[in-house]
């Protein structure tokens, strides 16, 4: 699904710094050789005008964000889609990734 900007290094959309910038954990070799063919098909392809900046790391331990994050956008709906629609969020995922925004189904 296609739902970021894998171009913007400063963060997505209208969430800024590093808390929410991107990034692709691998637990192996393999799963790093993947993901890097990956990242340079997408930008041999050209389907974003700029080059995907979304660095590729080892995954470690891993820690859950606060209960109040999880499912979000199931739990408060009405903040999430405000959320959306005010940063214009919808926009510009379709702007960079066309009908394969949102995994070519729409958004909710």
């Amino acid at each position: 699904m296609r739902r970021v900007d894998p171009s913007d290094c400063g963060g997505q959309l209208c969430d800024r710094g590093g808390r929410y910038t991107t990034t692709v954990f691998v637990l192996n070799d393999e799963q790093k050789a993947i993901a890097d063919a990956s990242r340079a098909e997408l930008n041999t392809s050209k389907v974003l005008r700029d080059p995907v900046v979304t660095p590729i790391r080892a995954a470690s331990k891993f820690y859950p964000a606060e209960d109040y994050h999880q499912d979000y956008h199931a739990k408060n709906p009405y903040r999430y889609k405000l959320y959306r629609y005010g940063c214009g969020r919808d926009r510009r995922v379709k702007s960079l990734w066309g009908d394969d925004a949102w995994g070519g189904q729409g958004h909710s």
